[in-house]
């Protein structure tokens, strides 16, 4: 629940300080109605999914494991590691991501809701492509064995 709670706060906070109007009710971005995922499979069909899909994504650019971890994603950034796919992966399902503003100015007038996208989500965007670019290129060009996303990020 924690992680949950930081997310409404990190994109209630982006709302108020990018001076866009108020897309959503607390309570109702922990509901999966809100996540209006629009991709072909429907794994973000419950809020466990979409939470678990948050902490994958998190733990995958933050996270260093210094024991054992069940999670590959957890551990160092290794050409065979699985962080590379999991970000592209993960890119596809953020572009998708989705919250109804029926609150706003523009909402009301038009007098139904719209769908629109937090500067948040933007920001994970770059910041995963960034990571895919960088990681190709310590990988393919500087022949790099391994690195730690945290020490980047």
């Amino acid at each position: 629940m924690l992680l949950v709670n930081t997310l409404i706060f990190i994109i209630f906070q982006e709302c108020f300080l990018s001076g866009l109007p108020k897309l959503i009710l607390v309570q109702e971005l922990v509901n999966p109605a809100n996540f209006h995922y629009t991709g072909n499979s429907g794994t973000m069909e419950t809020t466990a999914e979409v939470v678990e899909f948050l902490d994958r994504l998190f733990d995958s650019v933050k996270r260093k494991c210094r024991w054992s971890c069940k999670r590959k994603t957890k551990k160092s950034c290794k050409p065979n590691s699985g962080h590379v796919e999991f970000w592209t992966e993960s890119i596809k399902k953020i572009k998708s991501i989705m919250f109804e503003d029926s609150g706003s100015e523009v909402a009301l007038q038009a007098g139904q809701a719209r769908l629109v996208r937090v500067p948040t989500i933007e920001g994970w965007i770059t910041t995963l492509e960034s990571f895919v670019r960088l990681t190709n290129l310590l990988f393919q060009k500087y022949r790099v064995d391994y690195y730690y996303p945290r020490n980047v990020n």
